[in-house]
Order: structure tokens, then C-alpha cells, then sequence
């Protein structure tokens, strides 16, 4: 690996310390009244680097998530957990159920026709 790889992968990793070192996984605390809270957050980290003779390259990326709290009130300390809302969830199963609601509305004239021949109902003009 030539030399400018190696200084941009310790150039990202660096950088990268840095970012978790300071108030990113714990958050600043945020005082409100006698109550402080402290925002906890999920990281995720990804880079790379790469290249060919006189032509290096790298990059990376981070993801930080809310996942909970630290609430401190009159000497009292509470962890509250951030659960993914109920639509997030609904948003998520939305493909499956729209593939199965696709599936239903092709084999509908089937089944129509299956339960007309089961229980025939005379039609309006018929007597």
C-alpha cells in the first residue's frame, strides 16, 4: 500500500476518534429547572480508502441515532430508552403487505368466481 493510503486511512481514523471522543455518544447535557438531561446516541461508522498508482482515494461516513436519555431530577437518576415509534414499524412491514395485498387482488376474480358456484344468487334481471 503506498504511503498516501496509509495517511489517509490514519487521517480518517483520527478524525473518526475525534468524532466519538467528544459529546456524540453521550450528548450535552441540557439543564431545564432542578432537571438535566443527557441525550445517548447510537454511532455508526464506515470508511474506506483505495487506489492505484497516483490515483488514492477515501472516504467515510457516520450515522448517529438517538437511543435514549439520562434524566437527572432532585438527586434522582433515570435511563429512558428511546423506542422506534409504532409508525416506523407499520412503515417498514408496508412492502410485505402491499405484496400480499397485491397477490389477494389477482387471485379476487377466482375466488369470486368459486364462491358464486358454491352459492349462486339469481341475478336482478333473472326470475
Amino acid at each position: 500500500m503506498e504511503q498516501v493510503n496509509v495517511n489517509s486511512i490514519e487521517n480518517i481514523l483520527t478524525q473518526l476518534k475525534e468524532f466519538v471522543a467528544g459529546e456524540t455518544v453521550m450528548g450535552k447535557p441540557y439543564t431545564t429547572g432542578s432537571t438535566t438531561i443527557i441525550p445517548i446516541h447510537a454511532i455508526k461508522l464506515g470508511f474506506g480508502s483505495g487506489g492505484k498508482v497516483k490515483r488514492n482515494g477515501g472516504g467515510g461516513g457516520a450515522v448517529v441515532t438517538p437511543v435514549g436519555l439520562i434524566l437527572i431530577r432532585d438527586g434522582s437518576v433515570t435511563v429512558k430508552t428511546l423506542q422506534p415509534s409504532n409508525i416506523d414499524g407499520i412503515l417498514n412491514k408496508l412492502p410485505k403487505i402491499l405484496d400480499k395485498l397485491l397477490v389477494f387482488l389477482v387471485k379476487l376474480p377466482k375466488i369470486l368466481e368459486k364462491l358464486h358456484k358454491i352459492n349462486p344468487k339469481k341475478q336482478p334481471d333473472e326470475k
